[in-house]
């Protein structure tokens, strides 16, 4: 019987890491998700699973992160 060939090994894609850094604070993209995730699930009452998509707009001047969570629920939270 003929060798199985190797898989081809796959390609790591290179990974970026932002920070946004304003009056001391330093937070990460994956720190906001966080927070907004909390958010929805401690503040807001909502199951995790029900967590699909959301968009957050960060206003530094404000120390604010404004969220809409699956397209339709809105608010902040203080950074």
């Amino acid at each position: 019987a003929p060798a199985k060939k190797a898989a081809p090994a796959k390609k790591e894609a290179a990974k970026t890491i932002i920070n946004i850094q304003f009056s001391g604070k330093s937070y990460t993209i994956a720190d906001l998700e966080k927070i907004a995730k909390d958010v929805w699930k401690y503040d807001l009452g909502k199951k995790a699973a029900d967590f699909k998509s959301a968009e957050l707009y960060v206003k530094t001047e404000e120390s604010q992160c404004y969220y809409v969570i699956n397209g339709e629920v809105t608010g902040s939270f203080a950074i």
